[in-house]
Parts: C-alpha cells; sequence; structure tokens
C-alpha cells in the first residue's frame, strides 16, 4: 500500500513537471511549420496577400497558433519580418491581429510581442512630428520641379508617406479620392511623399501614378536624397507606410494616423459642420 502512494505521488510530480515546463512554447500542430515557412517567404518577396493565404492555411490547422496572427499582421501592415513590427510608426495594440496573437501567446511570446508596442510607443514620445507640430514639405515633383510648401498655406493638407509596393498603403487610395472629388474644391489639398528609402525612383512612381490616376501632388525624396539632404521619412520621424498626418491651414500638424473612417470623420468636422 506503502509503495503503491509513493509511486502515485512520483507520478504526480511527474506530470506537474512535465505540464509546467511544457507551458510558454509555443508548440506547433504538423504541417503548420511548413506553411509559417512559405508564408514568412512571401512576406520578404513583400507579396502580402500570398503570405496572408498560408497563414490563414496555419489557422485552418490550428486556430489558436499566435505567431499565424502575427503574420497576418506583418502582410497588413506591410513590413517584412517580425522584428520590422517594432519600427513601425504608430501603435499596434489595436489591431486585431495583435490581440489574437497576444490572447494565443505563452509567456514569453506575449511579451515579445508586447516589447515591440512598447517600443513604438516610447519612440513616438520623442518623434517630431505630433499634433500641434509645425510642419514643412521639401522635395520635387514628378515633373522635376521644386515643391513649393507655402503655396499651401490657407488649406488645409492630407500628407501621406508611402510606397508604391505597400498593400496598406494601396487600400487607402479609394477613401482618398473620395475625400478629394468631395473637398479639394472646398480647401483640401492632397499630398503623396513617395519614400526613396523604400526604393521608389521617379520612373516608378511615375509609372504608379498613371496606372492609379492619382489627381493631387506627388513629390518624390529620390532626386533630394541624392542631392544630399535628409529624406522626408526619417527627417519627420516616419518608419512605416502609409503614415498619413493632417495639416491646418497655419501649417501645423492637426491630426496624425488619420487613415480610414477617421479620415472621413475629421474631413466631415472641418468641411461639413
Amino acid at each position: 500500500m506503502q509503495t503503491t502512494s509513493k509511486l502515485f505521488v512520483l507520478c504526480l510530480v511527474c506530470f506537474v513537471l512535465s505540464f509546467v515546463s511544457g507551458c510558454g512554447k509555443q508548440n506547433a500542430k504538423p504541417g503548420v511549420e511548413s506553411q509559417m515557412k512559405r508564408g514568412h517567404l512571401f512576406l520578404e518577396s513583400s507579396n502580402w496577400r500570398q503570405a496572408t493565404e498560408y497563414f490563414d492555411k496555419v489557422l485552418d490547422i490550428d486556430p489558436e497558433y499566435a505567431p499565424a496572427y502575427t503574420g497576418k499582421l506583418c502582410a497588413e501592415l506591410g513590413v517584412r519580418s517580425e522584428a520590422d513590427l517594432a519600427d513601425l510608426a504608430r501603435p499596434i495594440s489595436d489591431l486585431r491581429n495583435f490581440e489574437l496573437a497576444v490572447r494565443f501567446a505563452d509567456n514569453a511570446y506575449r511579451k515579445t510581442l508586447e516589447g515591440y508596442d512598447k517600443k513604438i510607443v516610447e519612440r513616438r514620445k520623442s518623434t517630431f512630428v505630433g499634433v500641434g507640430a509645425d510642419f514643412n514639405l521639401y522635395g520635387k515633383t514628378l515633373d522635376d520641379e521644386d515643391f513649393d510648401w507655402k503655396s499651401l498655406r490657407e488649406k488645409y493638407v492630407l500628407v501621406k508617406f508611402t510606397a508604391t509596393w505597400s498593400g496598406p498603403a494601396m487600400r487607402e487610395i479609394p477613401g482618398m479620392l473620395e475625400a478629394y472629388e468631395k473637398y479639394h474644391d472646398k480647401g483640401l489639398e492632397i499630398v503623396s511623399v513617395y519614400i526613396w528609402e523604400h526604393g521608389d525612383s521617379v520612373a516608378k512612381v511615375k509609372k504608379f501614378v498613371e496606372k492609379e490616376k492619382l489627381p493631387w501632388i506627388i513629390v518624390s525624396e529620390s532626386p533630394t536624397t541624392k542631392s544630399g539632404q535628409p529624406p522626408q521619412g526619417s527627417n519627420f520621424g516616419i518608419e512605416s507606410v502609409p503614415t498619413m498626418l493632417l495639416v491646418d491651414k497655419g501649417g501645423k500638424v492637426l491630426a496624425t494616423d488619420i487613415r480610414g473612417e477617421r479620415l472621413k470623420q475629421e474631413l466631415k468636422k472641418l468641411f461639413d459642420e
């Protein structure tokens, strides 16, 4: 009887130790790792749609596999690797895929994810671009003319730091076209700044603008960067695309992270109310 009790206790201890040692690990079910590798390869090549499809395949196998939600988050935001999330310009804690990744993550992975967002928040505290900051742009238009920021005084200006390859930036275009058509004659101007650091040459931007039929002002960093001037993106602390700012008639930043539905609401307040 005593021997049986000792054996039972020993088995119980082994079970507890096994459980504790297994906690915190993101164990993958069969088939998950190969699909994750494919998803990350597509992230690296900026093929956001294909990457998302493979991460969704992972979630079909295991709907609680946190790294797959992180992969989808990367594709959603147009970043090529998970570590690059920490370099984004806006916090990510309010995004659904981030919330799901944190929800299903083990303790160690949860701390890693929350660390990305913490770095963003800390960096934003010291960034130059913020509500109330004076704003000034320089650069060249696609016709190789000097861009005159001062000419836009007395107008509200939506400034979009962007890149031709960015999926999230592309998704903002329909809303911007709608806003331009509705409010341009009432005093709204739009300026898209294509960031040279992301590989957008003038020729590439021209081809993109013609294809998408963008009617607003286009500024390219390429000529200014080559002439030795600091790139606009790094000058203003812009670390991801798209980053969209609304500037008032006096040249001060009125709103940051102004995209999607929030853009509609802010413009409605300015022009319709």
